[in-house]
């Protein structure tokens, strides 16, 4: 099954690449909802106490820094949608981090991203959680990811 998503990922890019052949329309992949929604957080803590605690999402797992301290909290919402707390400082969007999207194909999407005029990374990549993504930035300059769920990723494991 992979190697067929491999060879029609290629052909759609040949076909993309090559002007000499008509214009073919590149269909958007399904977008299946909000996957997550990150946030910089002054106090990890008492983000915790107020999502865990308060409103009763759970909190899977927890990615750390080299020091060993937590840098992002996982809050589930549901089986496949999640918050992500940011112990650090906010940057451009103020508390927001990035907004994330789930797809059914990532690759598919960035290839149809670009086929669009959206500024899109050479590849879709693979994160520290297991799952594949890619970011794109709206209109407004905000980070937008892309992510598809893999079977064998934290996401998954906690289904």
């Amino acid at each position: 099954m992979v190697i067929w998503k491999r060879l029609a990922v290629a052909l759609l890019v040949t076909i993309f690449l090559d002007s000499s052949m008509p214009a073919v329309e590149v269909k958007r992949p399904h977008v299946l909802g909000v996957a997550h929604m990150a946030l910089f957080v002054s106090d990890l803590q008492k983000s915790r106490a107020f999502y865990k605690d308060f409103l009763g999402f759970d909190e899977p797992y927890v990615l750390k820094r080299e020091d060993g301290s937590d840098r992002i909290a996982f809050i589930k919402i549901n089986e496949y949608q999640y918050l992500e707390l940011f112990a650090e400082s906010p940057r451009q969007d103020g508390r927001l981090n990035h907004i994330s999207f789930l797809t059914d194909w990532a690759e598919g999407m960035r290839v149809y991203l670009a086929s669009r005029g959206v500024k899109v990374p050479d590849r879709v990549g693979k994160g520290r959680i297991g799952n594949l993504n890619f970011n794109i930035v709206d209109p407004d300059g905000h980070t937008v990811e892309i992510v598809q769920y893999q079977p064998d990723s934290w996401t998954t494991r906690e289904l």
